[in-house]
């Protein structure tokens, strides 16, 4: 019995201690001090959450810094915190039962959907940009996002904290504005120094310690002591005080000068401002010392350069030939004293008019030269050219004029500077020369014609006479031997016909000048070949036609030959062969008659290839006789 009291006993404060428990459980639960049960059912721990249990943990989140949010898989605001509405600058109610896409970057939204269902699987993080004020003037706020997926009987749950990182990105901005500058500074050419409002130097680049300072001497130290090397080129008082005083103005020059050392600078200051307080001064130098020699050699080179216009300009007006410079238009540039003294107006008077305006005689030819030396960038030399001047009218003159191109550096003929050499006296004597030779060899051909006048005509008929008076004492005693007397008369009388008939034809001025050399030639033979009876025939190379002078001395070269194949040569064929083109001009002709010694200076018809040589000469020509006894004859004149 009496163990069965102590199991009372026991069991009796067993309950008591459970009761008391219980009633501790039930005041707590009445005074809000318990937040759970745990319950075992079926020997697993159970958890009761009772009412307003969650609430510490809510006034935790709601204090927290950062954004806090329950989400649905899909993106459903279920919960958020404060900061998160102040964050978007949208309200609680705004935001709960919305979907937070409508919050996030347009070019970040498929990141964020994909990192909402990467959650599902484990934790997860993402940086993107929300946009806060969506409705209204709409700014992107840089957020990191951390998130967890918690699973509940009602269905999966998305918590994620909300960090802002707008505090942060600006830090990162303040950081590498720093090192850039500092990059900046120590990158620069120039010597730059920051000092506080006493002058004293807070910082000193790399190109400040290259002239001959340290780090450690200059940081620290006040500007003065970095000045004292330094002095400037005007009267300026250089210092701290004429910095901070503001009466040491920009762009001053001034002198480093150390043992045998100079170096030129440039020197501009600011001052440094915060919160309308200046806190200091930055100091740059700029050296201009190369600047200043190059532009001492500039000045020196401009010097030379005057020096040599000048020259130029005192041979350009002193220089005895007429000179002009045209532009791309053909318009007046420059022109000499000389040319102003040929045109009879003044220098100025010619700049900006083209040459028709000043010389129309001489315009088409000049400015056609002209035009082609711009075209092709090449000079035209040795051109004549004649025009009658404003200075002498009536009178015309003679030029022999070159032209050259002036280029820009692109290699273009952007001028044409003209010279004109006269030639109006060299002409006069050529004329006079010609003249004389002209009748020298006119004589010449007075003696000729007289000569053949007397060994041909002359001899023909004083046999002709002689056989009439033979025919005449015949003329009873035998009628048949006065026949062919006659016979022989009318021979000799028909012979002696026609060898006036070629003399008459030499006797005749010939008017080539309206002709060319080919057709020339051609009628020469047509009539050669009518009154000799000869077969004369003409082939020609090309269609060139030289100048009078060389037209003319050829046709009588011509001429002259044909008049010796029909006297002396008893030919029965003759060709004339010309080649005809400005850089090749020739002529040949060929008989096939009994020729001659050409190396005979007795030899007939000598006095004629004389005349051939001297006419050939004129010409400017080489002539070239191949001639042997029962070979026939070729005579060659060739210009080139």
């Amino acid at each position: 019995m009496a163990k069965d009291g102590e199991n009372y006993k026991q069991i009796i404060e067993d309950l008591r201690l459970k009761y008391e428990e219980c009633l501790e459980t039930l005041q707590a639960i009445r005074t809000g001090n318990l937040d759970a049960v745990v319950i075992q059912d079926k020997g697993k721990d159970k958890v009761y959450t009772l009412k307003d249990a969650h609430l510490p943990y809510r006034l935790m989140v709601e204090n927290m810094s950062e954004g806090a949010l329950s989400l649905s898989p899909d993106g459903l605001v279920y919960y958020c915190n404060q900061q998160v509405s102040d964050m978007l600058g949208v309200s609680l109610e705004r935001l709960l039962g919305s979907n937070i896409s409508n919050f996030i970057k347009s070019q970040d939204q498929s990141r964020f959907n994909y990192f909402l269902k990467s959650l599902e699987k484990e934790k997860g993080k993402i940086e993107i940009e929300m946009v806060a004020r969506p409705n209204r003037e709409a700014r992107f706020i840089p957020v990191f996002i951390s998130g967890n997926v918690l699973r509940q009987k009602r269905g999966r749950l998305v918590v994620a904290v909300v960090t802002d990182l707008r505090e942060h990105k600006r830090q990162e901005k303040i950081m590498a504005s720093e090192w850039f500058s500092r990059t900046i500074m120590e990158q620069a050419a120039d010597i730059i120094l920051v000092t506080d409002s006493e002058g004293i130097i807070l910082r000193a680049n790399r190109k400040a310690m290259s002239l001959a300072y340290t780090k450690r001497m200059l940081e620290g130290s006040h500007i003065d002591i970095f000045f004292k090397n330094f002095a400037p080129v005007s009267k300026a008082v250089l210092g701290f005080e004429s910095v901070s005083s503001n009466t040491l103005k920009n762009g001053t020059a001034v002198r480093f000068a150390e043992n045998d050392t100079t170096r030129n600078f440039i020197l501009n200051y600011n001052a440094i401002i915060d919160s309308g307080e200046k806190i200091g001064y930055s100091i740059a130098l700029t050296e201009v010392t190369g600047l200043m020699r190059a532009q001492q050699q500039v000045k020196e080179l401009n010097q030379s350069l005057n020096d040599s216009l000048q020259e130029i300009e005192m041979v350009y007006n002193l220089t005895p030939v007429p000179m002009m410079v045209l532009d791309n238009r053909l318009r007046y540039v420059r022109v000499n004293k000389k040319l102003a003294d040929i045109t009879g107006l003044a220098i100025g008077d010619h700049v900006g008019k083209r040459m028709e305006e000043i010389a129309p005689d001489f315009a088409e030819t000049g400015e056609l030269l002209a035009s082609k030396v711009l075209e092709n960038g090449k000079p035209i030399l040795n051109i004549e050219v004649s025009s009658e001047i404003n200075a002498g009218p009536g009178e015309r003159r003679y030029w022999l004029t070159h032209w050259y191109p002036l280029k820009n550096k692109q290699g273009e003929a952007v001028n044409v500077i003209t010279v004109l050499i006269e030639t109006t006296e060299q002409k006069k004597a050529e004329r006079l020369k010609m003249r004389a030779f002209q009748n020298k060899i006119l004589n010449m051909e007075r003696k000729r014609i007289a000569r053949e006048l007397h060994d041909t005509v002359t001899q023909t008929l004083f046999s002709s006479n002689c056989f009439l008076e033979k025919t005449l004492k015949l003329y009873e005693k035998d009628h048949e031997g006065v026949l062919e007397t006659l016979k022989k008369v009318r021979e000799l009388n028909s012979a002696a016909f026609s060898e006036i008939r070629i003399l008459l034809y030499d006797l005749m001025p010939k008017k080539i000048s309206d002709t060319t050399l080919k057709d020339s030639i051609g009628q020469l033979l047509v009539s050669g070949r009518k009154q000799s009876g000869i077969k004369m025939e003409l082939e020609a190379e090309g269609d060139y036609d030289p100048d009078q002078n060389t037209k003319y001395e050829f046709f009588l070269i011509a001429q002259e030959a044909l008049n010796n194949i029909v006297k002396h040569s008893k030919a029965t064929e003759v060709k004339v062969h010309l080649i005809l083109h400005p850089s090749d001009l020739a002529m040949m002709i060929e008989d096939n008659g009994i020729g001659f010694d050409a190396a005979n200076n007795s030899s007939i018809g000598k006095y004629g290839l004389h005349i051939m040589e001297e006419r050939a000469k004129l010409a400017k020509a080489l002539l070239d006789i191949d001639s042997r006894p029962e070979r026939g004859t070729v005579i060659k004149v060739a210009k080139r």
